[in-house]
Formats: structure tokens, C-alpha cells, sequence
């Protein structure tokens, strides 16, 4: 398992949770503006760590480094 940066990942779920903030909470409609950008996000973040992308037929993004898949949707 690989190990986690809590202070990393709290910033990055922040920094993403905040594309389509409203007073209500995230508003992200399937392929809406903000859908669009915070899975550009997401693939300029995984393609930084050298990650594998893989986008499938339904929109799900994953992403594998040195061989041990992670699912991230």
C-alpha cells in the first residue's frame, strides 16, 4: 500500500471540493463547467505524479503508479 500524505490529500480534496462551491455545497453536474474543469484537475494532479491515465466509456478516471492501481472517480 502506497503511504499517504494527509496534509497533501487534505489540500488537494479542498482545492478540487471547491470547483462548483455555492452557500448549498458542491454543485457538479455531470459535465457541466466544473465537472469538466475538476476532472482536468484531477488529470493534471495524477499526470504530475506520473501516474497511468485511464478514462473509461462512463467518465471514470483511473490512474496507476509502478503498477498499483487506485480507482478515482
Amino acid at each position: 500500500m502506497l503511504p499517504i500524505n494527509v496534509n497533501r490529500f487534505l489540500s488537494t480534496f479542498h482545492s478540487l471540493t471547491n470547483i462548483g462551491w455555492t452557500e448549498e455545497g458542491v454543485m457538479r453536474l455531470a459535465l457541466n463547467e466544473y465537472d469538466v474543469k475538476v476532472r482536468e484537475e484531477l488529470i493534471k494532479i495524477l499526470s504530475s505524479i506520473g501516474s497511468i491515465i485511464n478514462v473509461d466509456d462512463a467518465g471514470n478516471i483511473r490512474g496507476s503508479i509502478r503498477g498499483n492501481p487506485m480507482i478515482i472517480s
